[in-house]
């Protein structure tokens, strides 16, 4: 059995060695004639340090690197048979041309009166001051001055001359580290293909995931394919569990595994027989109050924690989790129309790596808004010519697009194996799925019964697997919903006798911003937005205001809070009840006496809407609940 998982990945991935009767041009020297930016061209002396499947690349002893394609090799390389007569010889010319320095800075320095030259300006008992005794005034100023332009001029010039040409002659000294820096990248790539085949073999046999059933119940029938969600979902947006507190978290997990199972949540979530969908906890971040370092550094783990990845899985009424560290991405394949390796595709490159792959048809159109630009702004420059580029109205019009820096997918470009690995890197987190579903097919009951299928097969994977593009499938007609908009309305009715929510939250950022303000001296200060005093409940989620100014806009809220000291001149002792009291403006409340339920449902089901819908939840959840008879209008929940 064991023999056969093995061909199994050995079909998901072959690495196909390099054929035999190639010969490698790999440590050859030949000669390149090299432009420079002044439009001077010069034989370089260069070696083959890699080579790709249509190019050769090539670096000088002076670190500069270019690829010359295999179709111009002719052309632009002559060999060079007796590479190292010629280092040598560079070498020794290095030497000579120091060696002149040196003479020429000694005979300045002994015709100044130095008697030891440069080599040796002092020896023992020498204080360096041997100087040609010069007669005359004038003669003194005049060596004076000899001195001082051969100590901040001369001298240090021919020093740098002597530096420029030791470090030419330690690169052609060093010449035959580039042999051995193109044999430590082939070694690389070995090493990394190596590595792609141990992380296949312990994706297909499980090395790094967990399932756990979260329901049981009856299998689905064997001829029923696995259904593949390509969205990923939430937790948090999906269940809405503690809502109230910013959302469900990690900790959570095992409350939402039972949401999940109730067969309303399950048929919606999972809505084929045998399907798999990714989801992760959270969407955002969520907010947690930092006391101290160390309460920063396991909120920092928790944020983590809520990061990761899982595939829910149904089979029948069953349910099961698949932990695993991949992070697949928002989607958990491509869509048909933006990712297809037969398509014509071009690569934006930044130096000698890609930047991004588009379509030929992106590029073509990219390209014409370019022209179409310079063809506006020329007409522009010509009727406003002494006007500021800066003016230019049309300066924007496809700005960022450099026809340079594009280069073709396909073997006329020598960047073509460099476009090829991110192609082949992107099909390689795609089948990434592929490969844990064939593993899941061979040796875990999650989808049994089936047919044993090869999912590398195609006909395989058309009678077993469907791809489901939902991702792609949530266009949404006419303008998004807009919240705030929606909650002017309301508010546009509110009385005395309203009940609101969003004055516990303008409470909590109140007494925040008092928070931040007694901490900014301490030494650990961690500022927070949210914030809830020891002994003091606020002034309720959802409830009635104490009083409506309709001329101001804005509601007052009173409750009673616990005194943290006592205070023996009032009669006050710690714990007594002490008035409290809050003024919100309208802004910042929601009328839930006006809301209808249900129309929470707008904003949830629009999927332009849901990464920021938790965040309007509080409201629109709160007041279903209090239409729903669990809140009362005190803002205390009642049971069930």
């Amino acid at each position: 059995m064991a023999g056969k998982r093995l061909a199994a990945i050995d079909r998901v991935e072959r690495i196909d060695p390099a054929p035999d009767d190639d010969p490698s041009r790999l440590g050859t020297w030949w000669w390149l004639d090299v432009t420079d930016w002044d439009g001077q061209t010069d034989k370089r002396l260069v070696c083959v340090v890699a080579e790709g499947s249509n190019y050769v690349e090539v670096e000088s002893v002076y670190r500069g690197a270019w690829r010359v394609h295999v179709d111009n090799i002719e052309a632009e390389l002559t060999p060079e048979p007796n590479a190292k007569a010629v280092i040598a010889a560079e070498i020794a010319r290095c030497h000579g041309e120091a060696e002149a320095l040196m003479k020429e800075a000694d005979a300045i320095a002994r015709r100044l009166g130095i008697a030891e030259g440069v080599r040796r300006i002092s020896g023992p008992g020498d204080t360096g001051t041997a100087l040609a005794a010069p007669t005359g005034r004038d003669a003194v100023k005049k060596h004076e001055r000899a001195l001082v332009k051969a100590k901040d001029e001369t001298l240090p010039e021919i020093f740098k001359k002597i530096t420029a040409t030791y470090e030419e002659m330690g690169k052609w000294m060093a010449a035959d580290l580039l042999l051995l820096q193109g044999q430590l990248g082939t070694a690389r790539e070995v090493v990394a293909k190596i590595e792609n085949r141990i992380h296949a073999i312990e994706l297909y046999a499980g090395v790094t995931e967990e399932v756990v059933e979260c329901c049981g119940g009856d299998n689905a029938g064997a001829g029923e394919r696995v259904r593949l969600l390509q969205r990923r979902l939430y937790m948090d947006e999906e269940c809405l569990l503690d809502y109230r507190a910013g959302g469900m978290e990690f900790k959570d997990i095992d409350r939402f595994d039972a949401w999940i199972c109730r067969p309303k949540n399950r048929d919606r979530i999972l809505p084929f027989p045998k399907c798999v969908v990714s989801m992760r906890v959270r969407r955002m971040e969520k907010e947690r109050a930092s006391r101290s370092m160390l309460d920063a550094f396991i909120n920092f783990r928790i944020a983590e924690s809520d990061k990761l990845t899982f595939l829910y899985i149904r089979n029948g009424d069953r349910v099961f989790r698949l932990s695993t560290s991949i992070d697949f991405g928002e989607k958990l394949f491509p869509d048909q129309a933006t990712f297809d390796p037969q398509r014509p595709m071009m690569a934006q490159m930044f130096g000698n790596s890609v930047d991004k792959l588009i379509t030929v048809a992106e590029y073509e159109q990219l390209k014409a808004e370019a022209e179409e630009r310079d063809r506006l702004s020329a007409e522009w420059r010509r009727a406003n010519p002494e006007a500021h580029s800066f003016d230019d109205p049309h300066r924007e019009i496809g700005i960022g697009f450099h026809e340079h820096r594009y280069q073709p997918f396909n073997p006329s470009s020598v960047y073509y194996d460099d476009i090829a690995d991110i192609v082949a890197a992107k099909i390689a987190q795609y089948n990434r799925v592929a490969v844990i579903i064939q593993g899941l097919f061979d040796r875990s009951p999650v989808f049994r019964p089936h047919n044993m299928p090869k999912v590398w097969r195609p006909d395989d994977f058309l009678r077993a697997v469907e791809l489901i593009y939902d991702a792609s499938a949530v266009l949404t007609a006419g303008e998004s919903p807009d919240f705030e908009a929606y909650r002017a309305e309301l508010n546009a009715s509110l009385t005395a006798a309203s009940v609101t929510i969003g004055q516990e939250m303008a409470w909590m950022l109140r007494e925040a911003k008092k928070e931040n303000s007694r901490r900014q001296f301490s030494r650990h200060y961690h500022p927070v937005r949210l914030y809830r005093p020891n002994g003091d409940p606020g002034p309720g989620f959802c409830r009635v205001m104490d009083a409506w100014r309709p001329s101001r806009r804005e509601a007052l809220f009173r409750w009673k809070r616990q005194a943290q000291s006592s205070n023996w001149e009032r009669g006050r002792r710690y714990g007594d009840p002490v008035p409290a009291s809050i003024v919100v403006p309208a802004t910042s409340l929601f009328n839930v006496s006006a809301y209808k339920p249900g129309d929470f449902c707008r904003f949830y089901a629009d999927p332009r809407t849901r990464p920021d819908y938790l965040q309007w939840a509080p409201f629109l959840l709160g007041a279903e609940d209090w239409h729903g008879g669990k809140t009362s209008k005190r803002g205390t929940d009642d049971e069930d």
